[in-house]
């Protein structure tokens, strides 16, 4: 049990690798666990890490990929890739819910390591060297994948998840919601807060 006498809270990935000649390494640290650290070479498929006992938020999750190679990126004659490894964190369950990958933008990071070929290549061409990309899910470089959830991560989460209802029609609503009206999405709202811990 954490500090409020709460049960811990749990972080499971659902993680894919595709196209990989070798097998890559993930490092899965957090900074709110009891000395909780996996680390797994994966080849080309989907992988799953769950990570236990996360006494309180806010809390980090880091994923340090690594062990891509150049043979990993095949291009043809125009320099045009055909074929890439890629590391996709295809879904996240904090706490057994599944989130929706678009309304975790906000809260997940990659910070790509380049290689000197990459380098000298972004200088050639007069490219934006990237050392943050914020929203991203897909990781083709070594580098480290960051999920930060904040103190009040259910109550931010949810709010991202209602304001995208302004967005739909009210067809959509009904049929992907069950919601027919605004008093029944206010309901919904009163419902998902008292829900927050």
């Amino acid at each position: 049990m954490n500090h409020l006498g709460l049960e811990p809270h749990t972080l499971e990935l659902e993680i894919v690798v595709k196209q990989t000649t070798n097998y890559l390494t993930l490092d899965i640290q957090s900074d709110n666990t009891i000395n909780e650290e996996v680390q797994k070479n994966v080849d080309a498929r989907t992988h799953t890490v769950k990570i236990n006992h996360i006494d309180n938020f806010p809390c980090t999750v880091s994923v340090k990929i690594s062990g891509k190679t150049s043979a990993d990126t095949i291009i043809d004659e125009q320099g045009n890739i055909v074929a890439d490894s890629i590391v996709m964190f295809n879904k996240v369950w904090v706490d057994g819910i599944l989130l929706e990958n678009w309304a975790l933008h906000d809260y997940v990071m990659f910070k790509p390591c380049y290689d000197q070929s990459q380098l000298d290549y972004f200088t050639e061409n007069n490219l934006t060297v990237y050392q943050e990309i914020v929203g991203e899910v897909e990781c083709y470089n070594n580098g480290v994948w960051v999920i930060t959830l904040d103190k009040d991560f259910f109550t931010t989460y949810n709010q991202t998840l209602l304001s995208s209802f302004n967005n739909y029609s009210e067809w959509v609503k009904e049929t992907h919601l069950g919601l027919i009206n605004s008093e029944q999405l206010s309901e919904m709202r009163e419902i998902l807060e008292s829900l927050n811990v």
